[in-house]
C-alpha cells in the first residue's frame, strides 16, 4: 500500500499475499545470501522496484481493501447457506467423530489424560469414541457416564494377536470416523495399521512416554516399529515435550 518494493520469506502464509517476482521477491528465510542477492538486484534496477511496488498496491487495491474483504466474505456466506439447503439436515446436525485407539483405560498416566480432555469436550463440536485393544479398565465408567462410547478389542494382554488387527481395521471401518487419534506405542502400532488397512482416514499418533529403561522387551519393540511407521502413516504426531521428540527421532 506504500508503494515500495517488497522482500519477504518464503512461507506458506506469505505466499497466500505476495507472488514471487510479480508482487514481490520470495527469498529462503534462513539463506543470508538470497537475500543480500535480493536487496542487490532491486538496489540496481529502478524498472524492478516500480514494477513490484505498482503491482503490489494493485493487488491490495483489488483484492485486500475493506470492500473487497467485505464482499469475500459474503460472497462465501452466500456459497456455504446454498449448499447447506441443498443438505439433509442431519447431517448437518451431525458433528464430526474422533475415535480415539488406546491399550486401555486403566489409571495411568497417558489413560487419564485421555480422559480428562474427553470429559471436558463439548461433544457437540467434536464427538469422541474409544476403542481399546485390553479390556477396557476402571475408567471405561468415567467416560460412559459423560456419553463416550468405549469399544474393547479384547485382546490378551500377554498373548497378543497380530490377527487381530485385522478386526480393529473391521471396526474402524464400520464406525467411519472423520479421524483416529491413537496413544502410545502398542495402540499406535495396532491402530496405525488397521487404520491405513481401513481407508482414507486421517491419523494422528500420540506419544507420552520416552524413557524405556524399565520397560518390557515388547514395549520397545513395539515403540520402534512404531516410529519406522510413524514415517508414514500418521497425518500428524503428538509429544507432549522436547523430550519425547528428541527419544522419537532417536528411533527413526
Amino acid at each position: 500500500a506504500s508503494h515500495r518494493p517488497i522482500i519477504a520469506s518464503r512461507l506458506p502464509a506469505i505466499e497466500e499475499i505476495l507472488c514471487d517476482t510479480r508482487t514481490a521477491l520470495l527469498v529462503d528465510p534462513s539463506d543470508t545470501t538470497e537475500w543480500c542477492r535480493a536487496i542487490r538486484l532491486l538496489a540496481s534496477d529502478p524498472g524492478l522496484r516500480q514494477k513490484l511496488a505498482q503491482a503490489a498496491a494493485t493487488e491490495i487495491r483489488n483484492r485486500f481493501s475493506w470492500k473487497q474483504r467485505a464482499s469475500l466474505i459474503i460472497d462465501h456466506y452466500r456459497t456455504t447457506n446454498a449448499a447447506r439447503k441443498s443438505t439433509p439436515a442431519q447431517n448437518l446436525m451431525k458433528p464430526p467423530e474422533c475415535l480415539h485407539i488406546i491399550g486401555n483405560l486403566s489409571a495411568g498416566g497417558a489413560e487419564k489424560m485421555l480422559c480428562r480432555m474427553l470429559t471436558a469436550a463439548d461433544q457437540t463440536v467434536f464427538r469422541h469414541r474409544v476403542i481399546t485393544l485390553l479390556q477396557p479398565g476402571e475408567l471405561a465408567t468415567e467416560l460412559e457416564k459423560h456419553g463416550i462410547t468405549v469399544n474393547s478389542l479384547g485382546m490378551n494382554r500377554n498373548w497378543p494377536n497380530p490377527l487381530r488387527i485385522l478386526a480393529l481395521s473391521r471396526m474402524i471401518r464400520r464406525l467411519a470416523p472423520d479421524v483416529v487419534h491413537t496413544w502410545m506405542y502398542h495402540a499406535d502400532l495396532f491402530g496405525g495399521l488397521a487404520t491405513a488397512i481401513a481407508g482414507n482416514i486421517p491419523l494422528i499418533f500420540s506419544i507420552r512416554h520416552g524413557s524405556f529403561h524399565n520397560d518390557p522387551l515388547k514395549t520397545k519393540v513395539s515403540a520402534h516399529v512404531s516410529a519406522a511407521l510413524a514415517r508414514f502413516l500418521p497425518t500428524r504426531i503428538i509429544a507432549c515435550s522436547e523430550q519425547f521428540i528428541y527419544f522419537l527421532f532417536i528411533f527413526f
